[in-house]
């Protein structure tokens, strides 16, 4: 048995974990269904049978092999795995054991197959490697199950099964000995207790019969997949050499449904988003373009005064294929800024403040940009880098353009726009380069889909340094309407989101999920009368929408003069000009919304590891092909070469971008989004590569190995010490702080001897211990009424006891959104604050001073 158990441990070594065929629970997600046996049955052709037997005789195989290696590229291709394991069961009846040949009873075994699929080996490679390496076994047979999951680390292996029958035939004319034993037939009476189990039968037409729990895997589901393994079967025998990653099983029908689905092409001007913005300049100079506060620009005053300002950097060399960065709170002076750069010819990088020193100054030295728009104010925020020149906004801009400007090159459709960073999971951000004619196709799309009218006000709210805000700033210049800006931080503030709405008649905005769940909760709660009477649309992005998200505020909106405010959910990476999918929740009781259908001149591919396209319902990783592609990754050519690859499908010089989503095709054609294939994660909209994180803990004083990972939707850090070493958790956080933007800063970092490891060597996040969020300044007790009323709404935000006054909100696990809770609740106590207040004044102690009465001044302490 040892040696059995060696050779079962070996086999199963490195296996990533079990194959299911058959959803885990049934559709509610509760406790499984009662099994409904159900059975398929397929007979193969005399003339087929005959040819998979020749076959299996020419190239020296067993026929169960050839059944075991066509199943296992069967399941390959449904479960989108490269590393197999089905059972199969064994008679039982080893020689090592005299007379059991011949002795009656059950000895049957239930053992493993685990099939590696290659990419580039033939189907007759395949076959021999499986009979070879399940020949290695056959003396380790009977070994239990059960011990034999052990060694692979306990659980299922595998949920579905194949029994290749071997009986006599039972000829009566044989077996002419009067005493001997004569079958005169055989009948089988089973019942299988997997999903799904393929028991062949011999005979001259061999039977296929697919026994199978209809409460998991449904009559329908289970005849289409008997036909993809005949298909299967047909090409082992046909086309032997053929290679495994060429080797699909979609149908014809499929294959032109698929193609239907990405016929998207569409005519699109070309043009620049400087080129429309000064056609609807044209049409309508006296309109109002820009609203901030007390400021309203006009078209013509916005054209003016971006001119100026294009002037002034076009004198210092800006144009085509140059960045410039734009550091301008959100204001009317944003507007101008990024107008402005774009009117020079250059793309534009947008630069948050918020952000630590050191993140802005490698944007600015990584993207090569030497020129920066700032106010005086912001400018005195830039990190100190040499060569910078500032052009700060407030003075020359003011003016008409000089006379003797150069008039300089105008950047074409193919020129870069803007360049946006995001998390690299190298421990370094990764500039986007997006073309003009990438994203004037997402606004044609969108203008096309949704139809804003001279009279709309679309809401911008989104920092510029995400890729949501580009939409947000020039859709309606594009389109005759305006463009209000919400204050610097305001996208934070439900009730001063819902107060703008309604003072500003703001008929469009964008949420992301999160956001919109913290807003309907204030909304539900103390939502001023009205606030949604001029909402024509809402669209959501940047993180998985769920059904009850959508559902709330269906519910909320639903007394709306309109009925309930339209809300669409988009899908899309920086790397492809903002949103490429689209979906419009029309009310439901599904888990989650679909990210839905491509925009205009888009593909979507949803493919397995070996890139062949999988069927509708199947996960795959979604690929993005067509005109809104980014250019790449600035500056980092091999990076885009592994992201942006040739696309197989399309023309040649075509590309297609490998986003790591996964996501399954529902047979309405909408995609259903299901998660990542890496370890970048979305927290509250904000895309983040753990490595990054890792990367930035590692790299601290003191600390040997790190790693991060997301439970119950918070970030946690983990740090082993360097020898001779005993750094604090709470001083590696506040170090993290200086180096990492707020987003990524986790709720708290732990420090252990060592990091756990599965038995594979990977990282056990199971066996991570959960980090102490307690109070971490003493617990000092409340000692005024507004620090014990800030105390208490802390622990009922949180659910952390015992809060002291001087204790760090973020430091209890505190983040954007629950800093929009803390604010609400302050509120319903006759404390004003705002959820920027949060940030600023992380303490009850600080908040309490801080806080105002309604209406009221800030009182002095």
């Amino acid at each position: 048995r040892d040696a059995a158990r060696d050779a079962w441990r070996t086999a199963l070594a490195g296996l990533d974990g079990p194959t299911r065929l058959a959803p885990t629970t049934g559709a509610g997600g509760g406790r499984q269904a009662p099994a409904r046996p159900g059975r398929v049955d397929t007979r193969l052709p005399e003339d087929f049978t005959a040819a998979l037997h020749a076959f299996a005789r020419g190239r020296g195989l067993t026929l169960g092999t050839v059944v075991h290696g066509a199943w296992a590229l069967l399941l390959g291709a449904l479960t989108g795995s490269r590393d197999v394991v089905f059972g199969t069961t064994v008679s039982g009846r080893t020689t090592e054991v005299p007379g059991l040949e011949s002795a009656v009873g059950l000895f049957i075994n239930t053992v493993p197959a685990r099939v590696a699929l290659r990419p580039d080996e033939t189907l007759a490679g395949l076959l021999a490697r499986v009979q070879d390496e399940h020949a290695g076994l056959l003396d380790h047979q009977h070994l239990g199950l059960a011990d034999i999951q052990r060694l692979a680390g306990g659980g299922e292996l595998f949920d579905t099964l194949v029994v290749f029958e071997n009986f006599p035939t039972g000829d009566p004319s044989h077996g002419t000995d009067p005493g001997g034993l004569r079958i005169t037939g055989a009948e089988v009476f089973d019942a299988v207790h997997y999903p799904l189990a393929l028991v062949v039968e011999p005979g001259e037409g061999l039977l296929l019969r697919f026994k199978h729990d209809a409460a998991r895997l449904d009559g329908p589901a289970v005849a289409v997949l008997a036909r993809r393994f005949t298909a299967l079967l047909r090409t082992l025998v046909e086309e032997p050499e053929r290679t495994t990653a060429r080797t699909g099983v979609l149908s014809d029908r499929e294959r032109a449904a698929l193609a239907a689905a990405n016929a998207t092409a569409r005519d699109v001007p070309e043009a620049t988003l400087v080129s429309l913005i000064a056609e609807q300049t044209a049409r309508t100079p006296d309109a109002p373009a820009v609203l901030f506060g007390d400021t309203t620009l006009t078209y013509a005053e916005l054209g003016r005064r971006a001119e100026a300002l294009a002037a002034r950097l076009r004198a210092r060399g800006a144009g085509p294929e140059e960045y410039v960065a734009v550091a301008v709170p959100r204001s009317a002076e944003l507007m101008v800024a990024l107008l402005g750069v774009l009117k020079a010819g250059a793309a534009y990088l947008p630069l948050d403040l918020d952000y630590p020193a050191e993140r802005v100054a490698y944007m600015l030295a990584d993207s090569g940009a030497r020129t920066v728009v700032t106010t005086p104010e912001a400018a005195r925020r830039l990190p100190g880098a040499e060569g910078l020149d500032l052009v700060v906004l407030g003075r020359d801009d003011l003016d008409e353009p000089a006379d003797h400007a150069p008039a300089g090159a105008a950047a074409g459709p193919d020129h870069p726009a803007y360049l946006i960073y995001t998390s690299g999971s190298t421990g370094r951000p990764k500039g986007v380069a997006v073309t003009h004619r990438a994203i004037v196709n997402r606004l044609a799309w969108m203008q096309d889909a949704y139809r804003l009218a001279p009279d709309d006000r679309v809401l911008q709210k989104t920092p510029s340094g995400f890729d949501v805000s580009v939409w947000e700033f020039f859709w309606a210049l594009t389109a005759g309407a305006a463009v209000v800006l919400a204050r610097p931080d305001g996208h934070r503030d439900p009730a001063y989101l819902a107060e703008l709405i309604s003072a500003r008649r703001i008929t469009t905005l964008h949420f992301v999920p999160s956001m919109l769940a913290a807003f309907t909760q204030v909304m539900e709660d103390a939502g001023p009368p009205g606030w949604a009477a001029t909402l024509r649309r809402v669209f959501c992005s940047g993180e998985a929408l769920t059904g009850a998200e959508a559902r709330r505020w269906w519910e909320l909106t639903s007394g709306s003069a309109g009925g309930p405010v339209p809300l669409h959910n988009l899908y899309g990476p920086t790397e492809a000009a903002v949103d490429v999918t689209h979906f419009p929740y029309e009310g439901g009781t599904g888990l989650a919304v679909p990210i839905g259908r491509p925009v205009w001149n888009t593909r979507l591919h949803v493919l397995d590891p070996f890139l062949r396209p999988v069927p509708d319902g199947v996960p795959g990783e979604l690929y993005l092909a067509g005109v809104q592609l980014a250019r790449g990754y600035h500056g980092r050519p091999a990076l885009t070469a592994e992201r942006f690859t040739a696309d197989p499908f399309g023309g040649p010089g075509e590309r297609m971008y490998r986003t790591g989503d996964l996501v399954r095709r529902r047979p309405d054609g909408a995609v259903e989004y299901l998660g990542r294939t890496d370890r970048q994660v979305k927290i509250r909209g904000n895309r983040i590569e753990l490595g990054e994180i890792e990367a930035a803990l590692a790299a601290l004083p003191g600390v040997a190995r790190a790693a991060v990972i997301v439970r119950d939707g918070a970030l946690l850090g983990y740090a082993v010490p360097a020898p001779g070493t005993s750094p604090d958790g709470a001083a590696l956080l506040a170090a993290l702080a200086e180096a990492l933007p707020a987003a990524m800063l986790p709720a708290a970092v732990a420090t252990l001897d060592e990091l756990p490891l599965t038995p594979s060597g990977k990282l056990d996040q199971n066996a991570l211990p959960a980090p102490e969020l307690a109070p971490r300044a003493g617990g000092r007790a409340p000692s005024t009424e507004g620090e014990t009323a800030f105390c208490r709404i802390f622990t009922e935000v949180l659910g952390v006891e015992g809060i002291g006054a001087d204790d760090d909100f973020f430091m209890l696990g505190g983040d954007s959104l629950t800093s929009i809770a803390v604010a609400t609740r302050a509120r319903e106590r006759g404390l004003a604050i705002s959820p920027r207040d949060v940030f600023e004044h992380r303490t009850p102690a600080a908040l309490a001073a801080a806080a105002t009465a309604p209406d009221e001044p800030a009182a002095v302490t």
